[in-house]
């Protein structure tokens, strides 16, 4: 929701701080209205203060190095945000004029560890936009892998048996979100049916684009006893992390395969696991682990289990991935230079 002051245009010049850019991204900022934007760019560690966290603790360092001090400074004058990551856990204490933050990744969850979360100021993500279509198509990379063996298939050790074909199955998605989306259109394309569930369905709905049947989020354990692939696409929120339980995992077909590009603390690895080695699951792709964010490694039972494909968050990279999030934000400057309301505002209840 909106306040007064959301929706009139700020007067004057507008101090704007990139926070862990990417090269040529300030360029491109000022580059909007360079007669009104001062830009300024700070790498997050030079933010931080003691007692300050970085997060994700595992994210490659980005943005100039300069002095704390400096960037202190910046960071206080700033109206606008552009918070890439890693971020130092207290931001918003220690600004003084600020407006607006935009987070160029999709995932909200990805603000928890700041003193953001909660706090009066308009914070957007990216959702539904960023780096969508290749995570998309490494969804159904990860299942046809899994599906025709090729994770374990050699020359040496030429054996077919248990290999699926897809068409004709059903893949179902858990988040029919910018993914979600993109994974329906490419499953339906390949010949499969596909189920969908959304938050925001309250009934059944069918025949919504490529989606076969959309169910709400109640219905979640109908749609995974109804799938053959099941890919998890949902943001992660309270209500979502370990949505994938004992009972989920009870409640797949026999055989499926499981897709995560997500988050990790979607699901219960431990429930995983006892479904992996009860040869009820027939395999995951995990992009993603719990507590891979925070730099803990990935678990060993997963990382050595040949029904597992692990790979390091690298779904959205691609040669055409591009700087989506960064490309939205610069709408949404134009937008907030203008005075118009800004779009994917972070509802802090819903959690994204």
């Amino acid at each position: 929701m909106f306040s007064e002051k959301d929706s009139m245009a700020p007067a004057g010049t507008v101090n704007v701080l990139l926070v862990s850019a990417r090269d040529g991204w300030a360029d491109r900022v000022r580059a909007v209205d360079p007669d009104r934007l001062l830009v300024h760019e700070v790498s997050g560690a030079d933010l931080a203060e003691e007692g300050d966290t970085l997060y994700p603790s595992r994210w490659p360092k980005r943005g100039p190095s300069g002095s704390g001090a400096d960037a202190g400074r910046l960071l206080r004058e700033a109206e606008v945000i552009l918070l890439g990551l890693p971020y130092p856990s207290r931001l918003y204490t220690r600004t003084g004029r600020l407006g607006w933050v935009h987070h160029p990744n999709a995932g909200a969850s990805n603000l928890w560890d700041s003193d953001l979360w909660g706090a009066p100021v308009t914070v957007t993500s990216s959702r539904g936009s960023n780096y969508a279509l290749p995570i998309a198509e490494t969804v159904l990379a990860g299942a046809m892998t899994l599906a025709r063996g090729l994770h374990i298939r050699t020359m040496r050790r030429a054996d077919f048996a248990g290999n699926v074909v897809l068409s004709g199955k059903t893949m179902g998605i858990v988040g029919l979100g910018g993914i979600g989306g993109h994974v329906a259109r490419m499953a339906k394309g390949m010949g499969m049916s596909v189920l969908a569930s959304r938050l925001s369905a309250t009934d059944r709905m069918r025949n919504v684009g490529p989606v076969d049947e959309v169910l709400p989020a109640s219905l979640l354990h109908e749609l995974l006893g109804r799938s053959d692939v099941v890919a998890i696409c949902v943001m992660l929120t309270k209500q979502t992390e370990e949505l994938f339980d004992a009972d989920a995992f009870a409640a797949m077909k026999p055989g499926a395969i499981l897709v995560n590009v997500a988050r990790g603390e979607v699901v219960d690895e431990h429930a995983l696991m006892a479904s992996l080695e009860a040869g009820r699951l027939g395999g995951a792709y995990l992009d993603v682990y719990a507590g891979e964010l925070h730099g803990e490694p990935p678990p060993d039972r997963l990382l050595t289990h040949p029904a597992v494909i692990m790979t390091p968050h690298i779904s959205g990279v691609a040669d055409e991935t591009g700087a989506v999030g960064f490309d939205l934000f610069l709408e949404y400057l134009r937008d907030y230079l203008a005075g118009k309301p800004l779009d994917n505002v972070i509802d802090w209840d819903r959690g994204y």
